[in-house]
């Protein structure tokens, strides 16, 4: 009898551990907790708490913001949504992940798949802004909170002061009481003297066009039957003078804007920018199969984004740091290639588990994997082969 009563309670407290160990991987963790015990809880599911410090500029359709927990510890969030407000507490449900490596450093973030605000309806309330017209940039605190239709995160119970500024109109600033009960505003903007400028501008310059395009035409019309119909010398030469000024081609300078053009064809788009000086990185990739034109895939410098990262896939993204890679083997969001300073180039696979997997020599990369390439290194993501080169 007392052996059946052990084995019962033995019985209860196996079960008890299972629950606890799993009901611990969705336990709410300190960010130095997922510092600490990186291989406990690598690729799970974590929840984490905190403040949104800082936004980040990322690659593609995946935004992300930094998270300052209680201790004063932070770590990066990647999300497929938008980002919060700034100064927001919220609950973050995801995989704890590992990027790619930088200067030799491991990094890791959180793979968002759901949030909560947890601050909301306690000691702060959303404030509903919008603008007429919309677009325009928020500022509080000399800090930037989006543009013009937002929701904001406030403190309740406060004179906030908010600026709202757009291009071609006047800055404006207005105090907001808040108060538990959601506000809904609209500020109208009044147009600046600028915007009345611009618009007189962009009609003379219309007109201005419409006239030389006039002239031009009449001119050929008329001069061409007279240059035609003379025998002497001194029309000839003022009509050969007045046809080369009218064909004369003027040659861009170095100081002109570098921009991009589109090459697109059956099995890739990418865009490449035109100017005198171009610069590109060392590295680049030969094609060796999957892509008809071009037979190389250059990795340009946007003298106007800091961004480096280049992504690949099928997602058609208005970007000279993204390959958009048409083959149907190829994943929307396949791999992102991270540059720093140079070198070295890492590869890393975003390609999900039920997708093709990307490459390196054939060996394949587990979903979020990094891996530095080498000069002779062969990438392929599904039927796409290219080939790594340093010059």
């Amino acid at each position: 009898m007392n052996t059946k009563i052990i084995a019962k309670y033995f019985a209860i407290v196996v079960v008890w551990l299972f629950v606890a160990t799993d009901v611990s991987a969705q336990t709410e963790l300190n960010i130095q907790d997922l510092q600490n015990n990186i291989s406990r809880y690598l690729d799970r599911a974590v929840i984490i708490e905190g403040v949104v410090d800082q936004h980040i500029d990322d690659v593609g359709d995946l935004g992300a913001y930094v998270v300052r927990d209680r201790f004063n510890d932070v770590i990066r969030v990647r999300t497929s949504d938008s980002k919060p407000p700034l100064n927001t507490t919220l609950r973050i449900s995801g995989i704890f992940t590992e990027g790619a490596a930088i200067r030799g450093e491991r990094t890791f973030f959180v793979l968002e798949s759901s949030r909560e605000f947890t601050d909301v309806g306690g000691s702060t309330v959303m404030l509903t802004l919008n603008s007429n017209p919309s677009g325009a940039t928020i500022i509080m605190n000399g800090v930037m909170q989006g543009t013009t239709p937002a929701n904001l995160i406030l403190p309740q119970d406060r004179n906030v002061m908010l600026q709202l500024q757009k291009n071609f109109y006047n800055d404006k600033t207005i105090s907001v009481v808040t108060r538990r009960d959601n506000i809904i505003r609209e500020v109208k903007l009044t147009r600046s003297g600028l915007y009345y400028v611009a618009t007189f501008l962009g009609i003379g310059l219309i007109l201005a066009l419409i006239g030389i395009v006039w002239f031009a035409t009449k001119d050929t019309s008329s001069g061409g039957s007279g240059v035609t119909g003379s025998t002497t010398g001194g029309n000839r030469g003022e009509g050969g003078n007045r046809g080369q000024g009218g064909n004369s081609v003027r040659k861009p300078t170095d100081t002109e804007d570098q921009k991009p053009s589109v090459v697109e064809n059956k099995t890739v788009k990418m865009n490449v920018l035109q100017g005198r000086t171009v610069k590109v990185r060392r590295g680049y990739f030969s094609v060796l199969e999957g892509i008809s034109e071009p037979k190389e895939l250059r990795l340009y410098i946007d003298p106007k984004s800091s961004a480096n990262e280049y992504t690949f896939g099928r997602d058609d993204i208005n970007s000279v740091n993204h390959f958009q890679l048409k083959d149907m083997t190829v994943s929307r969001k396949q791999a992102v290639l991270v540059v720093e300073n140079n070198g070295p180039y890492t590869i890393v696979n975003n390609a999900k588990s039920d997708s093709n997997p990307t490459k390196v020599n054939d060996e394949e990369m587990a979903p979020y994997e990094s891996r530095a390439l080498n000069h002779g290194d062969i990438v392929q993501m599904g039927n796409v082969k290219l080939e790594f080169r340093l010059k």
